[in-house]
């Protein structure tokens, strides 16, 4: 099996999670997890070249319902080497969607898994302050293939 290094940087998020346009029925007040703990991959399975960046994005900004989080703890599990995801920043890093910029240096198929837990708060009834601990997973695909050379056309006199 090759050893896998390659690069990951957080960009901010750019695309609409789905929390912004789905899952209306489930918003309000409280605590609950949603009812979809799925982690969803926009642009998903990928299809990549070897040491070219891609754009690996992933969303399960649903689970906690629009409330409040805290205590992020995720990771995504690409195979040979696992990424543990950094908190929650606002209006850049939401945790729970976001965009990494990925780099894989060989070929290769690999199966990924990603998981994370959060706290889910709604503080706004001070009679009613809520916690609740929610976990999302979800799993793709990502194929990295060499380039295929084209064939230089022939010209025509």
């Amino acid at each position: 099996m090759n050893s896998v290094t390659w690069r990951l940087d957080y960009v901010p998020i750019d695309f609409t999670p789905t929390s912004e346009t789905s899952y209306q029925w489930e918003r309000g007040g409280g605590c609950e997890c949603s009812q979809n703990t799925q982690i969803a991959f926009p642009n998903g399975p990928y299809t990549a070249a070897p040491n070219e960046e891609f754009l690996f994005r992933y969303d399960g900004s649903q689970i906690c319902r629009k409330q409040s989080i805290k205590d992020f703890q995720g990771t995504v599990d690409w195979g040979p080497t696992i990424t543990r995801l950094h908190d929650f920043v606002p209006w850049t890093y939401w945790a729970i969607a976001g965009t990494l910029k990925v780099k894989f240096p060989a070929a290769g198929a690999y199966n990924v898994l990603a998981q994370f837990s959060v706290t889910c708060f709604d503080y706004q009834d001070p009679r009613n302050k809520c916690e609740k601990t929610c976990r999302a997973q979800g799993t793709t695909q990502v194929r990295v293939v060499e380039k295929i050379a084209t064939a230089p056309q022939a010209i025509n006199p």
